[in-house]
């Protein structure tokens, strides 16, 4: 049948009617929109699902202000998602984004490993919208051998439609990640012009595209642009 087919194809070809056949045409891409235009725009559209993206960055780099939008932009479009973290999650504050707690499974682990071992059960049960797993990674730690963890992650969420973020201090899962950005604090901004005290009013963060790994596994686009975050796109919560 192969063959019948290779043959009706040439013959077509050669009259001028190569196009005569039916080509599969791959389906596009899904991705979670952001809610963010100017991070939607770098992302081509926002994070892939059935794939890991990494968001990594220093402490008070803007990475739980991150987490926390996205997590409450998917349960305010009917998406169950899921935490996965060493408690460092702050319900309240999860709250003040806008987020709906009765769609959100928080898991709390004692250890780095165990945050992994969570992420891949609920990686293969594919009900999530996103799983979003927090990893505080202590120097020299386990997590940090090895290439075989990430992409036995990635294994786990193909062929879903769930979003796996990680968020890290540091870039580790490499090539295992489909979309990396990296964050970085910028352009502090105070209130207040007294010598004794000043009142931090907001900040911008940058935003860096680390890598991407396009459709052709055999080719690696390096994208170096960046972005500023406004606030006002970010989680805020009066206390």
């Amino acid at each position: 049948m192969t063959l019948r087919k290779q043959r009706l194809e040439l013959l077509l070809k050669n009259r001028g009617l190569g196009t005569a056949l039916f080509h599969p045409v791959d389906p596009p891409e899904q991705r979670f929109s952001t809610g963010i235009e100017s991070l939607d725009l770098l992302l081509s559209g926002g994070f892939p699902r059935g794939h890991i993206s990494e968001i990594s960055g220093p402490i008070s780099s803007g990475k739980t202000s991150l987490m926390l939008t996205l997590l409450s932009r998917a349960t305010q479009q009917g998406e169950v998602v899921a935490c996965i973290d060493t408690n460092q999650l702050d319900p309240f504050s999860a709250q003040c984004s806008g987020m709906d707690l009765e769609k959100l499974l928080w898991i709390r682990c004692q250890q780095e490993d165990q945050i992994l071992k969570a992420g891949d059960i609920l990686c293969r049960a594919g009900n999530f919208g996103i799983i979003a797993l927090d990893l505080h990674l202590s120097p020299g730690g386990s997590l940090t051998a090895g290439s075989h963890i990430w992409f036995r992650l990635q294994r786990a969420v193909e062929e879903t439609r769930t979003v796996l973020l990680m968020f890290t201090p540091r870039p580790i899962a490499r090539n295992a990640a489909r979309t990396a950005i990296q964050l970085r604090r910028c352009d502090l901004q105070w209130r207040g012009g007294r010598v004794f005290w000043k009142l931090l009013q907001g900040f911008s963060i940058e935003v860096r595209s680390a890598s991407h790994r396009s459709q052709v596994i055999r080719s690696q686009v390096s994208s170096l642009q960046t972005l500023d975050i406004r606030p006002a796109d970010l989680m805020t919560c009066d206390l």
